[in-house]
């Protein structure tokens, strides 16, 4: 005997609610039972207004028909019709069915559920677990996973898939992973390739293949693949396996680890069998490249204390090129890998740290630390007087090692000239004292004049003798310097009552502040030239290959064997325009301006051998970046001689519109007068974006040397989107100097919801 249906009231909505006597049910891991607090979990109904809803109390099973919404703890249902048996807790729905588990989805036609065993089987389904839609023919609940017939994944959320991993069977641990067996990859039901075993983690994309198929001159016709694999969060890495036509076999093992005993780090292998490693010997006629080629890295930081870090770097090859021949990406960020393993204690008055730089590399010119011991106590007031303290501490064994194949070799880089190329070592003692006694002046002038001593003491010395093949060197000696310094600034502001909806700026505040800072050493007891050279990037003058200015007080100036007499003053004047937009306050206009006098002169070493002098009025330097508007970006930085001559310039101009276009011009400028940095260049570039369309857009990038009149890279690009994948079709052509360029062709997709997972093809 059925109960009188129940029909709609006049909210629109019936709301009937059983109270049973409840077990709790299994769930999957995504959907947690209810709160085991309560043994009687409640089910609630809710069907249309003009619904019915009807309850057998003979069989105690409740019908309800039209727009079905059902509800216990975190489990939500929604059909067209469900049948629901209080007693043995099955559920039967059809008709649209949506079922809700935590972060899983399942969406088919007809679905049995069970709430105390969770138990579940569904007909022509689909579940949701971002990013990936499980299809399946049949689905049953198997203990914590779903067992799905003749499945397919994707990450196309279109009823009929553009693409798919159609698998003969499908594990699907909602939340956790899915494991598929018999997997073949189809694009638009056309099939690529088979696998035999898949296994993605549904917790993040870190799991994907990076396939790479193509051909180029160095190469010849390729294959690189990866495989980046992802266990838990405490280890991760990735399996490369290649092949190149000419070049021949190669793979390696990546390994990214945490641990709370270990640390966290990465290690690193490549190993090549390289048929023809010296094809490329224009680079470095110097060097002889093995067959057997390798790369090993190694990374790491381990907190031993709260206040005490170990961090180690290490990176071992096989010869200089390899980085070059096979990671030039890796290449342009490091031409000459430096290892360190370290020791670090920090403390809010110092910082103290034990440092190794082991011989790894020996192809390579390199300073080694075995071991060198630092000590940074950080500006600090002296017994509660206004006077300031700050020092610093190094004592080390350092070892100079020259590379044989280094093709500028026969130039010395210490002054007085030497082809001395034999290595040499020292053990260099260090230290600095330094007092400072800052005051404000009239509330608005800040001055503060320093004082302190720096001792440097060497094992042994150069003896002052310039001549070549001198190894012995001369007796310990060291030196004695007294740095002296006074800097002196103010601030000025005024605010501007300036609201400009077409500039956003909404009030102005302009503030200036000059700045001036003098340094004077007297001259040391022993001058450089009688010191070995470790840490001075090869020369001791004071532009080493640089345009900008080096600090001119201690301990920001580092170069220890560099130390001299100095008499500078610095002077420079910064300017800031700041307004409010969205309520936070910004700089729009930031300007800084200054240069420097010097009353004593260094000499310098050109690229071609040349000795120079420097000007006693330095390059005048300007800084700026602006940004007017949201979608406008200015930076420009420029350097004039004294006389007024243009001798560097960066200026670069970005326009945004987001997802509409993007263009960005940029240009670098150099003089290079002096011959430091072997010769001028006045470097243009261009990059632009724009979307024609919803689904197409271009990308070129242009870069081109007019000082030698040679495009040195551009690339122009086709971008299709079709809806899962982003497909670009490219074009690229770089020349890298002596007659010798490469082009390239390559079709790269990218899955847009997995980043991770690209394919390339290129020639």
């Amino acid at each position: 005997m059925f109960a009188t249906p129940l029909t709609g009231s006049i909210r629109g909505w019936c709301l009937a609610t059983l109270l049973l006597a409840s077990h709790g049910f299994a769930a999957s891991p995504s959907a947690p039972p209810p709160a085991k607090s309560d043994p009687k979990a409640e089910v609630k109904i809710e069907v249309a207004e003009d619904g019915t809803l009807r309850l057998d109390q003979t069989t105690n099973i409740a019908y309800a028909e039209k727009d079905v919404v059902l509800t216990r703890g975190s489990v939500r249902l929604t059909a067209d019709r469900v049948r629901y048996n209080s007693v043995t807790r099955d559920l039967w729905a059809e008709g649209n069915v949506h079922l809700y588990q935590g972060l899983t989805q399942w969406i088919c036609e007809h679905l049995y559920y069970n709430f105390d065993t969770g138990q579940t089987i569904l007909d022509k389904s689909r579940a949701f677990n971002y990013p990936w839609f499980v299809h399946g023919e049949k689905v049953e609940k198997v203990g914590p996973k779903y067992v799905v017939k003749n499945g397919l994944v994707t990450t196309c959320d279109e009823p009929k898939p553009h693409w798919g991993l159609h698998a003969r069977s499908v594990d699907f641990y909602p939340g956790d992973k899915v494991v598929a067996q018999g997997v073949t990859l189809r694009v638009n039901d056309v099939p690529l390739f088979y696998l035999p075993h898949i296994s993605r983690s549904l917790k993040n994309d870190r799991q994907s293949f990076d396939i790479e198929p193509g051909a180029n001159s160095r190469f010849g016709p390729y294959l690189l693949t990866a495989y980046n694999w992802y266990l838990d969060e405490q280890l991760s890495g990735a399996y490369h396996a290649d092949y190149r036509v000419k070049r021949g076999f190669a793979g390696g093992v990546d390994m990214n680890y945490r641990d709370k005993v270990l640390g966290s780090g990465k290690l690193v292998t490549y190993f090549a069998h390289d048929i023809r490693p010296n094809s490329q010997s224009w680079v470095n006629p110097y060097e002889t490249v093995p067959k057997s080629r390798y790369r090993v890295a190694w990374q790491n930081q381990t907190q031993l204390r709260e206040d005490i870090t170990f961090k180690a770097n290490v990176k071992k090859q096989s010869d200089s090129r390899v980085i070059e021949d096979f990671f030039r990406d890796e290449f342009r960020n490091e031409a000459q890998p430096q290892s360190t393993l370290e020791v670090e204690k920090y403390d809010p008055g110092y910082m103290m740290s034990v440092w190794v730089r082991p011989p790894v590399n020996t192809v390579f010119t390199t300073t080694e630390q075995i071991p060198e011991l630092a000590i940074d106590v950080k500006r600090q007031q002296l017994f509660g007087s206004p006077i300031y303290y700050d020092g610093s501490l190094t004592f080390a064994h350092l070892q100079k090692h020259f590379s044989t194949i280094d093709s500028n070799s026969f130039i010395n880089p210490l002054i007085p000239f030497s082809t001395v190329q034999d290595d040499y070592n020292v053990t260099r003692f260090d230290w600095l004292h330094q007092l400072s006694y800052p005051q404000m002046y009239f509330g608005w002038l800040s001055v503060t004049p320093r004082a302190g001593v720096r001792q440097t003491w060497y094992s042994r010395t150069r003896g002052g003798s310039p001549a070549p093949g001198f190894t012995d060197g001369g007796p310990q000696d060291g030196r004695v310097a007294f740095p002296l310094g006074l800097e002196t600034s103010f601030k000025m502001s005024r605010v501007y009552d300036v609201n400009d909806t077409f500039w956003d700026v909404h009030g102005v505040r302009h503030i200036i502040q000059p700045v001036v800072d003098g340094a004077y050493i007297p001259t040391p007891d022993t001058r450089p030239g009688n010191f070995y050279q470790f840490d001075t990037s090869g020369r001791f003058d004071r532009n080493l290959a640089t345009t900008r200015l080096l600090p001119n007080d201690f301990p920001a100036f580092d170069q220890i064997d560099a130390i001299d007499r100095m008499k500078t003053v610095r002077a420079g004047v910064r300017n800031k325009l700041q307004t409010k937009r969205d309520g936070v306050s910004e700089d729009f206009v930031n300007v800084n301006v200054y240069g420097e006098w010097r009353g004593t002169s260094y000499p310098y070493l050109t690229q071609s051998g040349l000795l120079k002098n420097q000007r006693s009025v330095s390059d005048i330097y300007s800084e700026m970046e602006a940004r007017p508007f949201k979608w406008l970006i200015l930076d420009f930085d420029s350097r004039v001689s004294s006389k007024g001559d243009l001798l560097e310039a960066n200026a670069a101009i970005r326009f945004i519109k987001e997802r509409k276009w993007e263009i960005a011009l940029s240009r670098r400028y150099v003089d290079d007068v002096d011959g430091i940095f072997g010769g001028s260049s006045d470097f243009y570039s261009f990059i632009g974006h724009l979307a024609i369309t919803e689904n197409w857009a271009v990308r070129a990038m242009y870069a081109i040397d007019t000082a030698v009149d040679r495009a040195y890279m551009q690339e122009y690009s086709i971008i299709r989107d079709l809806h899962d994948w982003e497909v670009s079709l490219n074009l690229s052509n770089q020349e890298f100097g002596n007659g010798v360029s490469e082009y390239t062709i390559y079709l790269a997709c990218a899955l847009k919801a997995l980043p991770a997972m690209r394919i390339h093809a290129g020639q």
